[in-house]
């Protein structure tokens, strides 16, 4: 069985240069081209996600330095109010507001102060073994003045870590008369 002949397509490549003379063909190309079809939903659809993203990243940014920066969204006026806050600074995982509590402690026990003095004020200078702690010999200012103390601090043998201890001269036995002496001077040294 025999198909009949297909007739050649008129517009096919071959037959649409062969037909069109050069004049035609410059003529052509000369022409402006159309605009490509105006479809803006892409357009439309990728400024919309970057608009959410960069609201996403705003309300991340407020929330995180209002929630998760400060002890200020946690309840610290009563002994039982503190403790429960306590409780849930430590089950929510909020570092910051539990640094921000043990600053806030170690300033104000310390009797520091403003903590940008003392850390740019802050001097170690010598160091004492005493048993299994370390005596620091240190000097900062405090609202201007220059002041000497002894910071104490012992290793944590698990994780190797120096860890800030209490430590009074008062703790120290009769047979450590001559680092008492030593401390007091410091301490007394303004």
């Amino acid at each position: 069985m025999s198909y009949p002949p297909v007739p050649p397509d008129p517009n096919s490549p071959e037959n649409y240069y062969q037909q069109q003379t050069p004049q035609a063909y410059v003529a052509q190309v000369q022409q402006p081209m159309q605009p490509a079809a105006k479809n803006r939903i892409p357009l439309y659809l990728s400024s919309g996600a970057l608009f959410i993203a960069l609201i996403s990243l705003v309300i991340t940014l407020i929330i995180k330095s209002k929630v998760g920066s400060s002890s200020d969204s946690y309840d610290l006026s009563t002994s039982d109010a503190a403790l429960q806050s306590y409780v849930k600074m430590i089950h929510k995982r909020d570092l910051a507001a539990v640094i921000d509590v043990s600053m806030d402690m170690f300033y104000m026990e310390s009797g520091i102060g403003d903590p940008n003095e003392f850390v740019q004020s802050l001097e170690v200078v010598k160091k004492k073994a005493w048993g299994d702690k370390e005596l620091l010999f240190i000097s900062f200012n405090l609202k201007g003045e220059r002041v000497n103390t002894v910071a104490a601090f012992t290793k944590n043998l698990k994780t190797k870590n120096w860890q800030f201890t209490d430590f009074s001269r008062y703790q120290l036995g009769e047979n450590d008369e001559k680092l008492r002496a030593e401390i007091e001077a410091w301490e007394d040294n303004k």
